[in-house]
């Protein structure tokens, strides 16, 4: 809380109403790369799901990048209600090789539509996809879970349909 007694996120809502007066058509977009992959999953969730936030503009839109697995069944099962109800999208990237996308591995799962990279490959598509550890062992970890890396498996030539449809687009043809 604050000196005024407003948690962070009641003060993130704030910020977001007050943009959204002055900016009607405004889009909320929530973004991150690891352990800020986590919180844009758990910041979309919250915004979307909240009453505090119901007025602000929907879908909640995030993109995650090399995200651990953050919530547990029910989380999951309340993730997917709210992307049914179209107040929620989450497009997550992963990469193969990448550890940190199935940590934790044991009562977490991955939320979302996952866009999988590989060394070569042209990308996978899948509603919440998820992989096991034993898929992502390798010897090369730290630099699978760079951006560096997710950027030159992703944005390649054979790519091109996948990234150049809109979110809507890929959630009507994958889920």
């Amino acid at each position: 809380e604050d000196g005024d007694g407003y948690t962070k996120f009641t003060q993130i809502v704030m910020i977001l109403k007050q943009v959204a007066k002055k900016h009607p058509d405004f889009k909320i977009y929530v973004t991150g790369h690891s352990l800020g992959g986590a919180l844009t999953q758990l910041l979309a969730f919250a915004l979307a799901g909240s009453k505090e936030s119901a007025d602000l503009p929907k879908p909640i839109i995030a993109v995650s990048y090399a995200s651990p697995r953050v919530g547990n069944k029910g989380y999951l099962e309340k993730y997917k209600q709210l992307e049914k109800e179209g107040l929620l999208r989450h497009i997550r990237v992963s990469n193969q090789g990448d550890i940190v996308t199935v940590s934790p591995s044991m009562g977490f799962y991955q939320t979302g539509l996952n866009i999988h990279v590989a060394e070569g490959k042209e990308v996978e598509i899948g509603y919440c996809k998820d992989r096991s550890l034993m898929s992502q062992l390798n010897t090369n970890a730290l630099g699978n879970h760079g951006l560096p890396t997710y950027h030159g498996r992703l944005f390649i030539s054979r790519n091109t349909t996948a990234i150049s449809m809109d979110i809507e687009e890929l959630y009507k043809k994958y889920t």
